[in-house]
C-alpha cells in the first residue's frame, strides 16, 4: 500500500488542514508588530484586487491555462505548478519593502527567497516545494487563488506581514499543510458602520386653533329723540292763547 492510500496518512493531512485555519483565528488574537500599518483605503484597494482575481465558484482552471515562457523547463510538473502559484503570488504583492522577492524569477523556484523545497512525500525521486518563509518581510499583499496549486506546501509561514483580503477557498486543496503562520498581519478591511441617526423628533401635532368668540353683534342705537322745541323768544304765551275773530276786528285806532 502506497503512502497516499494509507488511511492513517489521509487522516493526518486531513487534520493538519482542519489545523490551519485555527491557526490564522488564535495568531489574528495577537498584538500587531512594528511593520508599517496599510490605511483603510490601501486595505480596501488590495481586498478588491484579490476580489477581481478570484475564479468563480473558487475552481482553479488546469494549469496548462496560464502562459510560461516555452524557454522555462521544469524537472517535474509539480514544480510547475509551484512556479504558477509563486508567481501569482509576487503579482499579488503590493508592496516590497525588502525586496524578498527580487529573485523570485526563472524555473528554478527551489533558490526563490524564502521557498524550500524537498522530496515529495508519495514519490521521493521528485524534488517539490514544500515550504514558503517570509516571516517578518512586511510585504502587503493578498493571497492569490493559484497558490492551491502548490498541493505539496506543509509550511506557510508570512506572520509580520500586511496582507489583507481573504484566504481564497482554493487554498483547501493544500492537504499536506502543517503550519499557517498568518499572525500579526494586517486584518481585512472592515467597513465601518453607517452613523446610527437618532430617531426624529416626534412630529408636533399643528397647535389646535384657539377660539376667539365673534365680536358681541351690537344692538342698533336708539333712535335719536327729536330735540324738544325750540323756546320762543321774546314773549312767552300760553299754549291756548290765539285771538279768535267771528268778525273783522275793530281797527286798533278808531278815528283813522
Amino acid at each position: 500500500m502506497s503512502l497516499i492510500d494509507n488511511p492513517m496518512y489521509k487522516l493526518q493531512r486531513l487534520q493538519a488542514f482542519g489545523c490551519f485555519l485555527l491557526f490564522s483565528s488564535l495568531f489574528s488574537l495577537l498584538p500587531t508588530s512594528t511593520t508599517f500599518a496599510l490605511t483603510d483605503a490601501e486595505a480596501a484597494y488590495i481586498a478588491r484586487r484579490q476580489l477581481k482575481t478570484l475564479p468563480p465558484n473558487d475552481e482553479l482552471p488546469p494549469e496548462v491555462e496560464y502562459e510560461v515562457k516555452v524557454s522555462l523547463t521544469f524537472s517535474n510538473q509539480r514544480l510547475k505548478k509551484a512556479y504558477i502559484g509563486l508567481q501569482a503570488l509576487k503579482k499579488a504583492i503590493y508592496s516590497d519593502p525588502m525586496n524578498k522577492t527580487g529573485d523570485w524569477v526563472g524555473s528554478n523556484v527551489c533558490n526563490y527567497t524564502g521557498v524550500f523545497c524537498s522530496e515529495a512525500l508519495d514519490d521521493k525521486s521528485l524534488t517539490v516545494v514544500s515550504g514558503v518563509d517570509l516571516n517578518h518581510a512586511d510585504i502587503a499583499a493578498h493571497f492569490p487563488a493559484e497558490m492551491g496549486y502548490m498541493t505539496d506546501l506543509a509550511l506557510i509561514h508570512i506572520n509580520s506581514n500586511r496582507f489583507c483580503g481573504i484566504v481564497p477557498k482554493t487554498m483547501s486543496r493544500l492537504k499536506l499543510m502543517y503550519e499557517f503562520d498568518i499572525s500579526t498581519i494586517h486584518p481585512p478591511p472592515v467597513s465601518s458602520p453607517p452613523p446610527v441617526h437618532s430617531p426624529p423628533p416626534p412630529v408636533k401635532p399643528p397647535p389646535a386653533p384657539v377660539y376667539s368668540p365673534p365680536p358681541p353683534v351690537h344692538s342698533p342705537p336708539p333712535p335719536l329723540k327729536s330735540p324738544p322745541p325750540r323756546p320762543t323768544e321774546g314773549i312767552h304765551l300760553p299754549p291756548n292763547f290765539g285771538f279768535q275773530y267771528s268778525s273783522p276786528p275793530p281797527p286798533m285806532f278808531p278815528g283813522y
